[in-house]
């Protein structure tokens, strides 16, 4: 009988123990200081918390903070492995196409500090196309979008708690813009070791030794896809050749008959190439669901986008300031989602509602099913809404709130 309550007990410790948890945190362009870095600052926090003989893995687009560069080589010089895959330039080939060639790109800086002072630096890039600058996008033009670090161990700066199996996914990039200009996300969990952290570690290896792939999302062959039977967590990764990835979500909204339910999407681009998810959108409000769609600036906002909105009666906000804009690429649902109900849902991640962002870029969305992770975006949600410097609202008979 002993044997048996020394085994239960075990087995609840252990349990507890492999229990993983999370929360979010948001910076503010127009706060203090610590409010517009909070962000970098934190990611910093988790760098130097690092003990020696564990590591860090990151996958990151634009790269300038040398405070983050500095941190890394921190952890480098106190005997912890420090792994970087990064986007060749930071920077869209087509946009700043002069500036590339000519060698000056944001990554200059970072790059020059970490060479040689890590245990492994991959700028990605393809010998035969120089317009690709993906880590594992074989297709013209794209880029390394995603923006993540994973820890092995390390300790919260903020709280002094100890945390194993850290996987961090950003809408900020490391750099001064993304602090002082835009309102960006960051999504911290822990301590779900084997269906979450090293399913991601092995995704960061296929872009840290760059395994090309044309059509990297397929989660019949279990290629560009994360599922996490304990967390239930769940990230799919671009480029994906054959569907829309945020259409195939939004296709498992059921709506509610019995409670209200509500969809919200704060983006940095929606363009004309993705009516497939604005369809979405109006069908989920046709549901007698509440359907708000933020995004940064009317000129990525596109306008076939907008009129279907107003067709469907769908409240849209956009921001006209230049200097202060929204970079997130989160949307929020609450309601029956699939086979469950009362669902509370973030998707968030690197994915803009672009036509780059799903068929060429690397990018990941990832779905995060948890109640308290809900409630922290929807209040920042709530926030950016009463920010915005223009509205375009809808009130139809069929709208909620």
């Amino acid at each position: 009988m002993k044997r048996v309550f020394i085994y239960i007990s075990i087995s609840i410790v252990l349990s507890s123990l492999a229990k993983s948890e999370s929360y979010a945190i948001f910076n503010d362009p127009q706060g203090s200081k610590s409010e517009q870095k909070k962000i970098i600052n934190h990611i910093i926090g988790l760098i130097d918390n690092v003990p020696s003989k564990e590591s860090i893995s990151v996958g990151l687009y634009s790269f300038d903070d040398k405070d983050v560069a500095k941190a890394l080589i921190r952890a480098s010089k106190r005997g912890v492995k420090v792994q970087l895959a990064l986007d060749r330039y930071g920077e869209h080939y087509k946009k700043y196409k002069k500036r590339i060639d000519k060698g000056n790109y944001n990554n200059k800086v970072v790059v020059n500090m970490l060479t040689d002072k890590i245990d492994k630096l991959t700028i990605c890039k393809d010998s035969k196309n120089k317009t690709i600058q993906s880590c594992i996008s074989k297709k013209k033009n794209s880029i390394q979008h995603q923006k993540y670090f994973l820890f092995s161990k390390t300790t919260n700066p903020k709280n002094r708690k100890e945390m194993d199996s850290v996987v961090l996914v950003t809408s900020s990039n490391m750099t001064g813009t993304a602090q002082f200009n835009q309102w960006n996300d960051a999504f911290i969990s822990y301590g779900d070791k084997k269906g979450w952290y090293s399913p991601w570690l092995k995704h960061f290896k296929h872009q840290l030794g760059q395994d090309k792939n044309k059509s990297y999302y397929n989660p019949k062959k279990k290629s560009g896809y994360i599922e996490s039977s304990q967390s239930g967590y769940k990230a799919y990764f671009s480029p994906s050749s054959k569907e829309d990835i945020f259409e195939s979500i939004l296709k498992k909204v059921k709506g509610d008959s019995t409670h209200e339910c509500s969809l919200f999407v704060n983006q940095a681009y929606f363009t004309n190439y993705r009516k497939k998810v604005v369809n979405q959108l109006t069908r989920i409000k046709n549901k007698g669901c509440t359907v708000r769609v933020l995004v940064s600036k009317v000129a990525i906002f596109g306008k076939t986008i907008r009129k279907k909105l107003d067709k469907a009666g769908i409240e849209y906000s956009y921001m006209l300031s230049k200097k202060k804009y929204t970079h997130h690429k989160f949307i929020l649902y609450e309601g029956d989602y699939g086979n469950k109900k009362s669902q509370k849902i973030v998707w968030l991640g690197s994915h803009n509602l672009t036509d780059d962002a799903n068929r060429i870029n690397d990018e990941v969305v990832v779905k995060v099913p948890e109640g308290h992770i809900y409630y922290a975006y929807k209040k920042h949600f709530d926030e950016c809404w009463k920010k915005c410097k223009h509205k375009k609202i809808y009130i139809t008979k069929n709208s909620k709130g």
